[in-house]
């Protein structure tokens, strides 16, 4: 290459350094799915042309945007990022639920009958937590529950948090009510991201709710998935809230699942895309909170039809959680208002003041066995309050 001049070979050399560093920086980014990683790739592959062409003032435009953006998205992952429900945890691809675990019904993702492990695994290799679940013919948990002798009947509703997430089967709130007491029979019909729509779909559904008491655990970000805002709502029952109060059945939440082409697996974990997302979701929150009351309304409705007592644990959401006029109290005192039962289960003054004894890991915020015990003492200790026992 002597015929080359050593300017022209010094261009080349900067060229094929950056494009190197792009190379570098955007297998890292395939890895971790890091939208600022990818647009970091993509200044220096810009940057690597700037020696070689003409299309100086486009470059520069176009890399300094770039740059911009990135910068912006990895500034928003200091500051937001910790608030976002994206975090440095992994299901271990030996798990059943990541790959045998999921089907679809009238409720959106059910759960195939059989047992499943679920490992869940920070990124950096700890394990945090590594179960088993026993999920029945009818798609929900098996919880152990003598009811030829049981005088008490629940079927219980909810989320994750009611199907006992990160937990073995004999460590559910349904699971532990029972053991507290054989004179209640229980039914788990929480799954993993379901909600008040879910709950209210089972109810009018043919399957086998029979019992003396429907019991839902909820907090208020469940309204957000009755306004199926999260991409994993896609397929549940949608209920529609008209101006004048009616509640209606309108089909299916029609959010798109998330792909699993590169490009859509990175925008979805780009900070800029949730960010702009949060506060679009937000922007309706006192909606998405009339819908998911008038939904807990009608369950309460239903309930009375059938002569069964409809009772809510209620767990605080964080107070930064709420936009809009309503916050827990309200929402507490609008569920009193409409004449249903409702215990505080938050096990806390406040969300953030939840001891750590109570949830799993400080990267996964579910109930933990502890937290579920005490919560099936307060529930039992009601209902002997109340006389139900």
């Amino acid at each position: 290459m002597s015929w080359i001049s050593a300017k022209t070979q010094n261009k080349y050399l900067v060229c094929l350094m950056a494009l190197t560093l792009a190379a570098v920086i955007a297998g890292i980014s395939f890895t971790t799915r890091s939208f600022g990683g990818m647009l970091l790739a993509v200044f220096f592959i810009l940057i690597s042309l700037l020696p070689i062409t003409r299309l100086t003032d486009v470059l520069v435009l176009l890399s300094s945007i770039t740059l911009s953006l990135a910068v912006g998205e990895f500034t928003i992952g200091v500051f937001y990022m910790p608030l976002h429900i994206i975090k440095p945890i992994h299901y271990s691809p030996d798990s059943d639920y990541t790959k045998r675990y999921w089907s679809k019904s009238d409720l959106g993702s059910q759960p195939l009958p059989g047992r499943h492990t679920s490992k869940l695994l920070s990124d950096g290799g700890d394990v945090i937590y590594d179960v088993v679940y026993s999920i029945g013919e009818n798609g929900f948990r098996i919880t152990a529950s003598n009811s030829r002798s049981a005088r008490i009947h629940i079927n219980f509703f909810g989320c994750s948090f009611v199907f006992g997430e990160g937990l073995n089967d004999n460590e559910t709130l349904p699971h532990f009510l029972h053991a507290i007491d054989h004179s209640i029979s229980v039914k788990n019909f929480g799954v993993h991201g379901y909600g008040v729509h879910q709950a209210l779909r089972i109810l009018e559904s043919t399957r086998d709710t029979k019992g003396s008491i429907n019991f839902l655990l909820t907090a208020p970000w469940h309204a957000e998935r009755s306004a199926c805002i999260p991409a994993y709502s896609a397929g549940s029952p949608k209920y529609k809230l008209s101006d004048d109060g009616q509640l209606t059945l309108d089909g299916a939440c029609a959010i798109q699942p998330i792909k699993d082409d590169f490009i859509s697996l990175t925008l979805n974990h780009s900070n800029m895309y949730q960010l702009a997302r949060s506060f679009t979701s937000k922007e309706s929150q006192d909606r998405q909170i009339d819908l998911y009351l008038a939904i807990i309304g009608q369950i309460n409705k239903l309930s009375q039809a059938r002569n069964q007592r409809f009772i809510i644990g209620f767990i605080k959401a964080e107070n930064a959680w709420f936009n809009g006029q309503y916050s827990n109290e309200k929402i507490f005192e609008h569920l009193s208002g409409m004449g249903i039962e409702v215990i505080d289960l938050t096990l806390a003054p406040s969300a953030d003041k939840l001891s750590r004894e109570y949830y799993i890991h400080p990267l996964d915020l579910h109930p933990s066995a502890r937290a579920n015990e005490a919560r099936a003492k307060l529930l039992k200790q009601y209902l002997e309050k109340m006389a139900v026992l």
